[in-house]
């Protein structure tokens, strides 16, 4: 029996707030990995300066304050999130790099028809649409936002054995204990990952022009250490793990440093090669 979206979403919430000051911690390091999506993502939107940009799924921030680099004093951002604790942090880095043209507000992206209609001139999500129980209807709430002939601009995660930076921890923290289904058609990080799963919810959503592009990314840690405390403080699984009696946790984080290890390089490094796939789509 497919889980209602508000019990969906009611968990999600529950979870961002939970990890938003892993994100705090982690935020440059995730950032870093994810700078190329990012640029893609803004060269696909055409975002320019003095545009109007929403930026759906911000969690801490991202792609909306890089957007808001671009389009200046005089464009705006605004990022929605479900998550208040992921906003309060997002609000915080924006003050910090003194961007007052990006804003952000508590909105659940499948509510998005009941904004003005043609309010913004590009939307973005990194990463974003794919936690969503109900894409048709956030693709349809995002083209009603958009102007006509505005850009989609989204992107998602590729196949799990394309993003070894998460398929390991899912692997083998699943030999320890049940996890919920992390896989294509589930709302979760692989939820959008089967090919053109995401270009034809755009087609159908009314959106022409819709083109994907592959990319591969390499996310850095430096070190097992690192990227094991990374997974417990920024990942859904660490709570997953959390919830579990303590000598079942301390088995399950031993056995994913142990797998880990194996993919050092010689000074001790983690280099995960993960693919994303973006997509754009123009309303029609």
């Amino acid at each position: 029996m497919t889980a209602d979206p508000r019990t969906i979403k009611s968990q999600q919430r529950k979870t961002w707030d939970a990890i938003a000051p892993g994100w705090k911690k982690w935020a440059a390091t995730m950032d870093a990995g994810l700078a190329p999506v990012t640029d893609l993502l803004l060269d696909m939107a055409g975002v320019s300066e003095g545009k109007w940009l929403l930026d759906v799924g911000t969690g801490h921030g991202e792609p909306a304050m890089a957007a808001a680099k671009v389009v200046g004093p005089q464009g705006k951002v605004v990022g929605i999130d479900l998550s208040k604790r992921m906003l309060a942090l997002a609000e915080e880095r924006a003050r910090t790099h003194k961007l007052a043209q990006c804003g952000f507000q508590e909105l659940d992206a499948e509510t998005l028809a009941t904004q003005p209609e043609g309010s913004y001139e590009a939307v973005l999500s990194r990463l974003g649409l794919q936690y969503m129980p109900q894409l048709a209807t956030a693709v349809a709430g995002v083209r009603h936002v958009l102007t006509r002939g505005a850009s989609l601009a989204a992107a998602v995660w590729g196949p799990v054995d394309r993003v070894p930076a998460l398929q390991l921890p899912v692997t083998v923290l699943a030999e320890h204990m049940s996890l919920p289904p992390f896989g294509p058609g589930t709302p979760g990080p692989f939820g959008l990952s089967s090919p053109g799963t995401l270009e034809q919810a755009m087609s159908s959503g009314g959106f022409g022009a819709v083109r994907g592009e592959r990319m591969t990314i390499v996310w850095d840690f430096p070190s097992v250490a690192a990227y094991v405390d990374y997974v417990k403080e920024a990942t859904s699984l660490g709570q997953i793990v959390a919830e579990k009696p303590a000598e079942r946790q301390e088995g399950a984080w031993a056995a994913l440093a142990e797998a880990a290890t194996a993919l050092v390089d010689g000074e001790g490094k983690l280099s995960f090669t993960c693919d994303v796939v973006c997509v754009s789509g123009k309303k029609k």
